[in-house]
């Protein structure tokens, strides 16, 4: 099953556009990994049987704790087999491998496959649950996926206990208890811990060196990172999915055998809800993942080369598998939408200068070029039609000024336009109006608190100041500092250069200068 996260909005898909949005790829990881490990609970009775009677041969001073130990495990498969009783099925297997580290060595392979099993066994029962969360009504719902989260983390406790070498074995088994606890906050519709979850899985899967799967990661990881809004690392995320994902010829299956380092447990990975093969979906998904991430970085030609090819890739994959499918035409409707999206901005900006509105239709030419943009998977294709586009758009642009133009010029020379103008001569032209001087003199007398009469009377005659404006200007800085108009209380330095300069009255000197009095 694929789809993008609907209740609980991310901070990425909040910063796309409402037709675009980046696709969850869930998918689970699926393991025949009692071949690997134990041959103890979902094998036949007889194979459990061979399995005890060869330890027993092998370690016949053993033989007494073996058959002990058999017993238990025999607890263990009665318990899923025939009551259908997980809980107490896993109770039965932990003291199994408890009983396994006591009776060989803590390091030995009994008691490391026996872990390795457990944790195995834990993944796939929270995957069954997962299962019937997607059929069963709400209320079974929830009670299964409260179930589920008690299984992964009980799954992360046992990875932990795990032995630390050789440590690649331990990154594998991290990293398929991080994709498949993704999986669980998907449902729960909590996309930003699914986002945590599926980055935790790449960096666990690039540690354990173990790479037949990484393209599937690498894409969930990306898909996380549009999810959190980081665009530019999603890019990058996805370029590295292109390069490693395997072609088409590869097949399917492999469970996990190739890569640089032999796995401890061979692993498939599978969609959840479809049956559509996972290398197939995941070049789907990294096609239009990549044209979510070029949407959000506002390149919306080079988005509409990748809606292109995961249309196409898209069609193919249907032609092979049947239409039939509920999560192909999700698929198809959400890569539709974002085509959609893509060709609607190329054409906004480039058609704006016709002013053309949204009820409009575009001119047949520019409508014409338009439609080849659905059909350019290639940079220097789409490079090529977008020069022509811009050509046709500028040409219908001026065509529509002459238009325009031509019309204008029709309509001021048509005849009834002439009969029905009016004679300029026998036309009065009326000066054009004036501002009334009432409404300014209203607005003076309540600015100086004084009548319009006043007012009115002072300007027919002016004198110097009219006597109106005094109180205007009583307090002007201008008048304040010039020297013809002396602050009251201030003497000015003139003044008082003078009176020191005259001599105090009774002296000899002012005596005489004392005019003298005639007779």
């Amino acid at each position: 099953m694929a789809a993008a996260p609907s209740s609980a909005r991310a901070p990425g898909v909040a910063l796309l556009p409402a037709d675009v949005t980046p696709i969850w790829l869930e998918g689970i990881v699926t393991s025949d990994f009692e071949s690997d490990t134990l041959p103890i609970l979902f094998v036949d009775d007889e194979i459990y049987s061979d399995y005890y009677d060869t330890m027993c041969v092998r370690n016949p001073q053993l033989a007494p704790a073996i058959r002990h130990l058999q017993q238990v495990n025999s607890t263990a498969r009665q318990k899923w087999k025939q009551e259908n009783n997980e809980e107490e099925c896993l109770t039965a297997l932990w003291q199994c491998v408890q009983l396994r580290r006591y009776i060989f060595n803590e390091g030995d392979f009994q008691h490391t496959a026996a872990m390795s099993h457990f944790l195995m066994t834990l993944l796939r029962f929270a995957t069954m649950l997962l299962y019937e969360n997607a059929s069963t009504s709400r209320k079974s719902r929830e009670e299964a996926l409260s179930r589920c989260l008690q299984l992964f983390k009980k799954a992360q406790e046992v990875e932990k206990m795990l032995p630390r070498k050789p440590s690649t074995h331990r990154a594998l088994f991290q990293a398929l208890v991080h994709n498949n606890f993704a999986n669980y906050f998907y449902r729960r519709r909590r996309p930003m811990a699914a986002a945590q979850e599926a980055l935790g899985a790449l960096r666990s899967v690039q540690k354990s060196c173990h790479s037949p799967y990484l393209h599937y990661f690498s894409l969930r990881a990306a898909v996380a990172e549009l999810l959190g809004g980081r665009f530019d690392e999603a890019v990058e995320l996805l370029q590295q999915c292109f390069t490693v994902m395997p072609s088409s010829s590869s097949g399917e299956g492999n469970m996990g055998s190739s890569g640089s380092v032999y796995p401890p447990v061979r692993y498939a990975v599978e969609l959840l809800d479809d049956t559509v093969p996972i290398h197939s979906a995941c070049e789907v998904m990294a096609y239009h993942n990549m044209a979510v991430a070029q949407i959000g970085k506002h390149k919306h030609h080079r988005a509409m080369i990748w809606c292109n090819q995961a249309f196409q890739a898209m069609s193919a994959m249907q032609e092979v598998s049947g239409e039939g499918a509920a999560g192909e035409s999700r698929w198809m409707s959400c890569v539709v939408l974002t085509r959609n999206f893509c060709k609607k901005m190329i054409l906004a900006h480039r058609v704006e200068k016709l002013r053309i509105s949204s009820s409009d239709a575009l001119p047949p030419e520019v409508e014409e070029l338009a439609q080849g943009l659905e059909e350019v998977t290639e940079r220097a294709e789409m490079r090529e039609l977008l020069t022509k586009l811009d050509e046709k758009v500028q040409e219908c642009a001026v065509q529509q000024v002459v238009r325009v133009l031509q019309e204008g010029r029709l309509r001021r020379e048509s005849p009834k336009r002439r009969q029905s103008a009016p004679k300029l001569s026998a036309v009065r032209r009326l000066p054009p109006p004036r501002p009334s001087r009432q409404a300014g003199l209203t607005k003076m007398s309540l600015l100086l608190n004084t009548s319009v009469a006043a007012i009115v009377e002072d300007l027919q005659n002016p004198p110097p100041v009219p006597p109106c404006l005094v109180g205007a200007y009583a307090n002007s800085p201008k008048r304040l500092r010039s020297p013809k108009s002396p602050v009251p209380g201030r003497r000015s330095r003139l003044t008082e250069a003078s009176s020191s300069s005259s001599p105090p009255p009774g002296s000899p000197t002012a005596a005489a200068k004392a005019p003298t009095s005639t007779q």
